[in-house]
């Protein structure tokens, strides 16, 4: 069993979900780790995060991988 982890920052351009396709191509299991508000903070500065911590897990729950496919082929968000 192959396991990916992808670890994420989205801000209003969201996420790639060709990154997501790719990753289910190259594994068994996805999980998606999203920083934390005060991460982005820290890291990005203090503007940032557009987008806060729901609203960013929201959008990675809500990424379509194609038209008719959602993100649900992703097995963990943390």
């Amino acid at each position: 069993m192959i396991v990916i982890f992808l670890v994420i920052v989205i801000n209003t351009h969201g996420l790639s979900s060709s990154s997501i396709k790719r990753a289910r191509e190259l594994g068994d299991y996805i999980i998606i780790g999203v920083f934390s508000d005060s991460d982005v903070n820290k890291y990005r500065g203090s503007n940032f995060p557009i987008l806060n911590l729901n609203e960013r897990v929201l959008s990675v729950l809500g990424c379509k991988v194609n038209k008719t496919t959602s993100i649900s082929t992703v097995d963990l968000v943390v």
